[in-house]
């Protein structure tokens, strides 16, 4: 499981209750990362916190885009073994995955606070 930190909030899908949807600024734990392939590809991470599954059938959604998360610089490698782990996204680089975590200053503070 990997901590990271809710960088964006915005443009829920109107299917999922604000009851599961996450809150920029709040901390969760990924425990499983998925390559999307109806999404071309785009990563997607399962939270600890919230149970998109079980309402996966209702909503359409089973877990939420990578890029709504930052991860401290330290967790990068155990973010690329669990990505490893799933099966599902082990061809992905180090420096891949620096490119989608890519973090601004304030976000930065944010991270080491």
């Amino acid at each position: 499981m990997i901590p990271c930190l809710c960088r964006d909030d915005k443009n829920k899908p109107l299917s999922i209750p604000s009851s599961k949807w996450v809150v920029e600024g709040k901390e969760y734990t990924v425990t499983y990362v998925y390559a999307m392939d109806l999404q071309n590809g785009i990563l997607g991470v399962v939270l600890k916190e919230i149970d998109l599954e079980s309402t996966a059938q209702q909503t359409g959604y089973m877990c939420f885009k990578m890029d709504r998360f930052l991860f401290k610089k330290e967790d990068i490698q155990k973010l690329l073994e669990l990505m490893k782990d799933c099966h599902e996204i082990g061809k992905m680089d180090f420096n891949e995955l620096l490119e989608i975590n890519k973090v601004t200053e304030k976000e930065e503070e944010l991270i080491l606070n």
